[in-house]
């Protein structure tokens, strides 16, 4: 998922408490200047999501929320490339 936010909660069906039953590929892209919630606050997710074998979390720098989104205020080029990149090898390893 690209710019995921409200991931990581205390309450017990947390999303990120789901991630190690996982057994295909995921790929979360943050940006590192997000306003509607930091990366930050998403640790567990993103730890949770790198200790699995297909997993793979990165944090882009410099791109707030919603980085993905052509034509948005906050589309931030290189962040999204990257991002459509891995999503790409994974849909294409998956996928095959």
């Amino acid at each position: 998922g690209l710019h995921p936010s409200f991931c990581t909660t205390d309450a017990p069906d947390s999303p990120h408490l789901a991630v190690p039953t996982y057994t295909g590929s995921l790929y979360i892209a943050f940006g590192s200047a997000d306003q509607m919630q930091p990366a930050s606050a998403n640790e567990a997710l993103i730890d949770a999501t790198n200790a699995l074998e297909k997993g793979e979390a990165e944090i882009h720098d410099g791109a707030d929320h919603g980085f993905g989104v052509i034509g948005s205020g906050a589309y931030h080029q290189s962040a999204a490339d990257r991002s459509y990149e891995r999503v790409k090898v994974m849909f294409d390893r998956e996928l095959a």
